[in-house]
């Protein structure tokens, strides 16, 4: 008696271990990781039960199955009812219902009908109870696992929500019973997500920062604005461009129907570029009243020299300086319209070129302030 009193004792204590707090766990499913295995132990680290979340198939409607395992993993010590609806204290005595009688342990504390297991969004209303380990020593182990199946759209979470009831066969001379002690409800937050979703949040966030830069900036047609308007709204329309055309590169590859959800959303994408232009008229104003970007455009006779001509020329006018035969008064002004027009960036396309104009500023800035050192 003692005995039997104390592995009860033990049995209750382990149970109340085990399920002391319920769990809410999110499952993050993709092509990274295809399998997740959630494991309950007893207070001896002993396992107890073991709840796999595995991801199968995709459809072509981007629905992906998944297949949700629960195990015992004890099954001599214990048995796990889910029940598939709510059973009063009296229905789970009933033997025509159950293998055998249901009842209460005196530990198990409050408790009013059965809690109902929910998985996924497409089951029934009326699920069916299930019972991991056999009901009496008679039966295989065949039992000791189930399987549900559910189809999880991607990017979407479906919530599964397992109450599960702990409980150990009663083998009496007159009374076969389970006993049931405590319960422990597992909420699982399954979510698929694959690489083509991941490049579309990517290809989202780019397509939301450029309207949200275009919404945040003032482009001004002003005839004296530097730049110029089309300079103004140029990177706005690259950027456009090189987001369709990688929109348009994953579409092409992965040639999904119009009822397609990835389908459906780059076609969004893809309206959001095109009111792009819309958006930048918007934005646009005749003046921004910035008078420092409202400057005439540069026009001179040196405009169409190169760096190397405005040097040589500078560098003539200091030598001459050095040997006395000008003064800077007779120079300073054309002095400083060649640095001026160099400042400006002439307009000859050699100027243009890197070389040029790492081979000359030192050299013109140099010469410009040697020049203007010199005494009147």
């Amino acid at each position: 008696m003692k005995k039997a009193l104390f592995t009860l004792m033990a049995l209750c204590l382990a149970c109340s271990t085990l399920f002391a707090q319920d769990m809410e766990i999110p499952v993050l499913l993709n092509d990274n990781q295809q399998e997740l295995s959630i494991p309950l132990k007893d207070q001896s680290n002993n396992p107890m039960l073991n709840i796999s979340v595995k991801k199968g198939e995709r459809s072509r409607t981007d629905k992906t199955e998944i297949t949700l395992t629960i195990e015992n993993l004890d099954p001599q010590q214990f048995v796990f009812w889910l029940f598939g609806q709510e059973y009063s204290e009296r229905e789970l005595k009933d033997r025509s219902r159950f293998p055998r009688r249901i009842v209460y342990g005196k530990v198990f504390g409050h408790h009013d009908k059965t809690d109902v297991y929910r998985v996924g969004k497409e089951n029934n209303n009326r699920y069916p109870d299930v019972l991991l380990g056999s009901d009496n020593n008679s039966l295989d182990n065949d039992n000791n696992s189930y399987d549900f199946n559910i189809w999880v759209e991607e990017s979407q979470t479906d919530t599964c929500v397992l109450p599960i009831y702990v409980g150990k066969n009663k083998n009496g001379l007159f009374c076969r019973r389970t006993e049931l002690v405590t319960e422990k409800t597992i909420t699982l937050y399954i979510t698929v997500e694959s690489e083509t979703h991941k490049e579309y949040e990517r290809l989202k966030q780019r397509c939301d920062s450029l309207i949200d830069a275009i919404n945040d900036t003032i482009f001004c047609k002003h005839k004296l604005h530097r730049p110029n308007l089309e300079k103004q709204e140029e990177p706005f329309f690259k950027e456009r461009d090189a987001i369709r055309y990688e929109i348009r590169t994953i579409m092409d590859n992965n040639d999904w129907p119009k009822n397609n959800i990835n389908r459906q959303r780059y076609d969004e994408l893809i309206e959001k570029l095109d009111k792009v232009e819309g958006l930048v008229q918007i934005s646009e104003v005749e003046d921004c009243g910035d008078a420092k970007k409202h400057v005439a455009t540069h026009n001179c006779e040196y405009c169409k020299w190169t760096f190397k001509q405005i040097y040589d020329k500078l560098d003539r006018y200091n030598k001459q300086l050095d040997n006395g035969d000008v003064t800077k008064t007779e120079v300073i002004k054309d002095v400083k319209q060649l640095y001026k027009c160099y400042q400006n960036g002439p307009k000859t396309a050699s100027n243009k070129r890197k070389e040029q104009q790492q081979q000359y500023k030192t050299k013109i800035e140099y010469l410009y302030k040697k020049i203007n050192s010199y005494w009147p």
